[in-house]
């Protein structure tokens, strides 16, 4: 369609009928454009007339003087709280404006000039020029708009980082200043039972700190969209009914009662028992924390229709609620009910935006309800894919208290560049009787590895620390691989990202151990590896 058979809608504002007709003439004997005009004899007739027009005008043709407002009046109803009129406006006037009036150009209005000069071709140009600068400064204006709001993320990602360092460092030196503390003090030799008092504390704290780097990579891989499902053969019910068995003592000791009632058997089903337990864990955790008294009931229930079937899982608690206002950012990281509870309650507010992130992954959703002081209602609902006929799996043998074996007879290598890791590694081994030996770098470790071979003294098991310095741990069983393709390796690290288990098992690893670990954690890893069959008990 070319530019001539495109109308274009203008309503012209003028009390004076003779410069209505005149202003009307001289757009309808321009050969170049055709007009649809609409007419308003003052201004708030012309406001009203904008507003509820059925189509969009594209120019408004305004006299300076009407009877109940001048130009400028007219353009600051027009544009209300908007920074230009939301179309050109051509300003004409029989008279110079006085110069005590604002400059019209400084409100909006893309043109004016005497109504005695108004020709078909000059008021064309005008109409053209002012719709041209309209969209000119629409568009500078979207972009300053544009920049605007980048900044203002940019702004509230930088207090976002500074918030989340000042509550890591928070979180991080509290714990800390604890073990170190404790530490310090057992150096004093205390008396017995100060010291396992100690001990404890020093295990608390450190739990602490591993649940809390655990949930900000969660969160990490969370926001990268790299977190993993793990399905497998799983019962709600009976994780559930674990969960409680293991938190009841810690609600009693806050004077709390914690029930569990399931309403309706629940089959087992195909889904991830691991962080089920975990949105489970910071649901009744948080009841237990921000709960004075009462009770925490926990009840799950199936509920059917024609073509489907979900398991709803509810904790309700008699704590002291949410606010209103909390309610939509309760998901959101670092977020607690409000300031004066993150004063008196440990963490970060990380638990319920992971929480609720994991159900999506699963397939399904959290929500809650609260009301302020009188408690809260938080609801997990699961999809349910049924198992029927799968087996159970047989127990594994590292499942197998594999420590009552006999070890005496096992070399196992172990590559750790840290002095603290391998005094921790040599005392956690220590009671197997296996026979340990020590490299602080990757290239001893396979230069190890062929001079025991030579000598007819392999090793039945190797432990690699994946980050060493001269030469990591990734190249070192690459290397000890191009040789030597049965000898088990078994991966530590400290990284603990997604696929940091598929690179370990790239390189030539066979397991894989995330620092920190715990005794019975490096044990069952190795002795799944030293015994891949049942093996006898050394009575």
């Amino acid at each position: 369609m070319n530019e001539g058979s495109t109308k274009r809608r203008v309503l012209i504002v003028d009390d004076n009928p003779q410069d209505r007709e005149m202003v009307r003439l001289a757009l309808r004997s321009d050969r170049t454009r055709r007009y649809e005009l609409v007419e308003a004899e003052n201004g708030e007739k012309g406001l009203q007339t904008f507003r509820q027009a059925d189509k969009p005008f594209d120019l408004i043709i305004l006299d300076w003087r009407l009877p109940d407002m001048n130009g400028v009046q007219f353009v600051e109803h027009l544009q209300g709280s908007h920074r230009i009129p939301p179309v050109p406006v051509v300003l004409l006037t029989s008279s110079e404006i006085p110069q005590e009036s604002s400059d019209p150009l400084q409100h909006g209005i893309q043109e004016f000039f005497l109504k005695s000069m108004v020709t078909s071709e000059l008021l064309s140009h005008v109409a053209n020029n002012a719709m041209e600068r309209h969209r000119l400064l629409v568009r500078t204006i979207a972009s300053e708009i544009e920049a605007e709001e980048a900044r203002n993320r940019a702004d509230a990602a930088n207090r976002a980082k500074s918030h989340f360092l000042a509550t890591m460092s928070h979180e991080l030196r509290n714990p800390l200043t604890a073990i170190l503390g404790m530490t310090e003090l057992l150096q004093e030799d205390p008396k017995p039972e100060d010291r396992q008092q100690m001990l404890e504390m020093i295990a608390e704290n450190g739990r602490h700190l591993h649940e809390l780097l655990n949930d900000i990579l969660d969160l990490a891989k969370i926001e990268a969209g790299r977190i993993t499902i793990e399905l497998e053969e799983a019962n709600v019910g009976d994780i559930a009914a674990s969960l409680c068995n293991l938190l009841r003592y810690r609600a009693a000791d806050e004077g709390l009662s914690l029930r569990l009632e399931i309403k309706t058997p629940v089959p087992h089903m195909n889904t991830d028992p691991i962080r089920i337990r975990q949105i489970l864990l910071n649901l009744i955790g948080n009841a237990i924390k921000f709960n004075n008294q009462g009770e925490i009931l926990v009840t799950i229930d199936l509920e059917k229709s024609d073509e489907t079937k979900q398991v709803v899982i509810d904790v309700i608690d008699t704590g002291i609620g949410i606010p209103p206002d909390r309610l939509t950012t309760i998901f959101e990281p670092f977020v607690q009910v409000a300031e004066d509870i993150r004063r008196r309650q440990p963490g970060v507010g990380l638990g319920l935006p992971i929480s609720r992130e994991i159900a999506i992954l699963l397939g399904g959703e959290l929500t809650v309800e609260s009301e302020f002081g009188v408690g809260s209602r938080f609801r997990l609902i699961l999809p349910v894919n049924e198992t029927e006929g799968i087996s159970p799996q047989p127990i594994k043998p590292a499942d197998l208290p594999v420590e009552q074996a006999d070890w005496r007879s096992f070399r196992i290598l172990v590559a750790e560049d840290t002095p603290a890791n391998q005094f921790l590694i040599r005392r956690m081994l220590e009671r197997t009787h296996a026979k340990l030996f020590f490299v602080p770098n990757g290239e001893d470790a396979v230069n190890e590895v062929r001079t025991a071979h030579e000598l007819g003294l392999d090793y039945q098991l190797i432990l690699m620390d994946m980050q060493m310095p001269v030469m990591d741990g990734y190249t070192a069983v690459q290397k000890i691989r191009e040789t030597d393709q049965q000898t088990p390796i078994v991966a530590i690290t400290a990284s603990a990202m997604a696929g940091d288990r598929q690179r370990c098992e790239e390189a030539g690893c066979n397991e894989y151990v995330s620092k920190p670990f715990d005794r019975s954690e490096l044990i069952s890893k190795i002795g799944a590896r030293l015994f891949p069959s049942p093996h006898p008990r050394n009575d």
